[in-house]
């Protein structure tokens, strides 16, 4: 978990991924999201729609997703 928290850090696809989760699942806010993992409010806002687009065409990350979800 720490790695996804690290400033500076680009294209993390975990880190999107989180930040999705984080969103979708937890119901954080952007802002409350880019504070902790230490990002800007447009890479972040940026982040969450590029996900949240490929997570509704994408069945097998779509599946992957829910599966975590479940598990959480």
């Amino acid at each position: 978990m720490g790695e996804l928290l690290r400033a500076g850090q680009r294209r993390s696809e975990a880190r999107d991924l989180a930040i999705y989760l984080l969103k979708k699942e937890a119901g954080m806010s952007l802002k409350e999201i880019r504070k902790r993992m230490g990002i800007g409010p447009t890479a972040v806002g940026n982040r969450w729609v590029k996900v949240k687009k490929r997570v509704a065409k994408d069945k097998w990350l779509a599946q992957k997703v829910l599966k975590w979800i479940m598990v959480a």
